[in-house]
C-alpha cells in the first residue's frame, strides 16, 4: 500500500483517520531468544533513539537520520527489531500502517545488558553529517552511565551493637588443617579464661558465664554461642582465635552470619 492507499480503501474517512493504540506485547522468552551478535550498529542505534528520545514514529525517525547520513531509511532496521520483539507497533493508523513504535521489555533489557556504545559512536562517525546525531546519542550514553552509578546500592550494614548470641553466629573459612592434638591451643581464646566441658556429648568451651562450641560444616568452622553472650564479647573471642589460626601460617576469614537469613556458599 503507498500513497494512493486512502483511493483504494474502502473504509469512511473517520476510520481512516481512526488511530488504533495497541498493548507490548506478550512475549515467551524462550521462544524469543536470539543471537545479540545478529544486530547491527544501525539496529542499535534506531532501538536506542525510540527508547530514550522522543523519536517514536517512522517519519520522525526517518528524518533524523536522513539529516546525518542520507538516505535514512529505517525499514529493515525497524522490521529486524520487531522481529526480535525489542520494538512493538504501539498504534497505527487507519490503513493499518505503525505510526508509532516503543520499545518492549526485551528491548529495554538488551540496552541495559547488551548495547555496544563504542560501536554505535564509531558507527556514527562514519555518517556523512554526524555532529548532530553524535552529540545527542553521546548525551544518551552519559545519561544512561549517570542513572546506573545512581541505582547501585549500598547494603546497609546491621547495627550489631544490641545483638546476643541468639542473633548470629560466625564462620571461619580458609583451607585449615588443625588437628585434635593442637585443637585447644589454636581454637580458643588468650586473654579469656575457659573450660572445656562436654555438653551432650559435645565439647563446649565456657568463658566466664558464657560458652561457645564448633562443629564443621561444608562452608567452613561454625561457631556458636550460648543466647546470654554480647557480641562484642563473642567477637573478642573470635578475634583472638584467628590471630592464633593466622600464626600458624594458615590463612582464615570470619564471616559473621545473622540468624534467620540464608547464606550460600
Amino acid at each position: 500500500m503507498g500513497i494512493f492507499d486512502f483511493l483504494k480503501s474502502r473504509k469512511t474517512t473517520s476510520e481512516l483517520n481512526t488511530i488504533t493504540r495497541y498493548d507490548p506485547p506478550s512475549v515467551d522468552p524462550n521462544s524469543a531468544a536470539f543471537n545479540p551478535n545478529e544486530l547491527s550498529e544501525r539496529d542499535q542505534l534506531v532501538l536506542i533513539l525510540i527508547s530514550k528520545t522522543s523519536i517514536s514514529s517512522p517519519y520522525t525517525l526517518m528524518m533524523r537520520l536522513d539529516r546525518c547520513d542520507f538516505p535514512g531509511n529505517p525499514k529493515n532496521n525497524l522490521s529486524q527489531l520487531v522481529n526480535n520483539h525489542l520494538l512493538y507497533v504501539a498504534e497505527a493508523n487507519g490503513f493499518g500502517h505503525p505510526v508509532k513504535y516503543a520499545v518492549t521489555k526485551q528491548g529495554e533489557e538488551f540496552i541495559k545488558n547488551h548495547i555496544d556504545q563504542a560501536k554505535i559512536i564509531e558507527h556514527i562517525k562514519k555518517m556523512q553529517n554526524p555532529d548532530f546525531m553524535l552529540e545527542l546519542v553521546q548525551s544518551i550514553f552519559d545519561r544512561m552511565i549517570k542513572t546506573s552509578k545512581e541505582n547501585i546500592v549500598i547494603p546497609i550494614a546491621p547495627d550489631s551493637s544490641k545483638w546476643t548470641g541468639k542473633n548470629f553466629e560466625f564462620l571461619i573459612t580458609g583451607d585449615l588443617e588443625i588437628t585434635a592434638e593442637n585443637h585447644d591451643e589454636i581454637m580458643t581464646p588468650n586473654s579469656f579464661e575457659w573450660t572445656k566441658i562436654q555438653k551432650d556429648n559435645w565439647p563446649y568451651y565456657q568463658v566466664g558465664q558464657d560458652e561457645f562450641s564448633y562443629s564443621w560444616e561444608p562452608p567452613g568452622i561454625q561457631m556458636t554461642f550460648n543466647d546470654d553472650i554480647t557480641f562484642q564479647k563473642a567477637k573478642n573471642i573470635a578475634d583472638e582465635i584467628m590471630e592464633n589460626i593466622k600464626k600458624t601460617g594458615q590463612f582464615a576469614e570470619l564471616v559473621i552470619l545473622e540468624s534467620g537469613k540464608i547464606y550460600k556458599f
